[in-house]
């Protein structure tokens, strides 16, 4: 049984690590898999970690392959299983135009962040008649 099951949905943002992480009741090997696939520790890469009765996963320095779906399931009980997927998000800074700003809020009261997002530039066609 889990204590604490995956997040199911994470983000990352590019060429930061993700971190994952699940907790069960007993003292059980777990198997993690990426898209249905054995996930295998890769030296500076991928570590997988056991402190106590929680299990994790840290990968450093994202990529987009990196993205996908990871599972922590008990040895020999596959129906005990949590899933997670994993996106990673590049964030191009000259996308926002004006960024948040800081605000000082009363405690309980609402605070609104605006920002500016920058959009693609259209692409003009120039026609003539011939």
């Amino acid at each position: 049984k889990w204590i604490k099951e995956l997040d199911p949905e994470n983000s990352a943002i590019l060429g930061q690590p993700i971190y994952i992480s699940c907790e069960l009741s007993k003292e059980r090997d777990v198997v993690w898999k990426k898209n249905g696939e054995v996930l295998k520790k890769k030296e500076g890469k991928i570590q997988i970690n056991v402190i106590g009765l929680q299990h994790a996963v840290t990968i450093q320095g994202s990529t987009p392959e990196d993205a996908g779906v990871y599972t922590c399931e008990v040895s020999g009980q596959e129906d005990v299983v949590t899933t997670a997927n994993v996106k990673v998000l590049e964030i191009i800074k000259d996308w926002i135009v004006k960024p948040l700003r800081d605000q000082h809020v009363k405690p309980k009261a609402n605070a609104t962040f605006k920002c500016e997002l920058f959009r693609d530039t259209p692409n003009w066609l120039d026609f003539c008649t011939i």
